[in-house]
């Protein structure tokens, strides 16, 4: 885990949430571009769990594995459930769908970090 990793997700992810409350204020249902941020967000999501898989021995001794990997997991599936929730219900909602999401993702984002970090 890099901490410029964790911040670009946390920022990306705000951002995706931003985005999605504004077009919940404009009761605009989500479009094709607004589905680029949240793909950039799994790249990057994909590449932690990499990192996360590659240096699990390096993880602090009093922290269960287990609850890492399914912080990381997690992380890596709630947004495209809800990219796919959204595209299903072309509404409104679905902007706040991926709002949500995108918050918990950068809630799991953190939370990874500071577990991973523990000394």
């Amino acid at each position: 885990m890099t901490l410029p990793l964790t911040i670009t997700v946390v920022v990306l992810c705000i951002a995706a949430a931003g985005w999605a409350v504004a077009s919940l204020v404009h009761d605009r249902a989500p479009s094709p571009v607004q589905l680029t941020l949240p793909a950039m967000i799994e790249v990057l999501l994909a590449v932690q769990v990499v990192m996360f898989v590659v240096r699990i021995h390096q993880a602090p001794h009093n922290i269960n594995p287990a609850l890492l990997a399914v912080f990381a997991v997690s992380a890596l599936v709630v947004l495209p459930l809800a990219v796919l929730w959204s595209l299903v219900e072309r509404t409104r909602w679905a902007s706040v769908v991926r709002g949500v999401a995108a918050l918990f993702v950068a809630f799991l984002t953190l939370r990874l970090w500071q577990l991973w970090t523990v000394t």
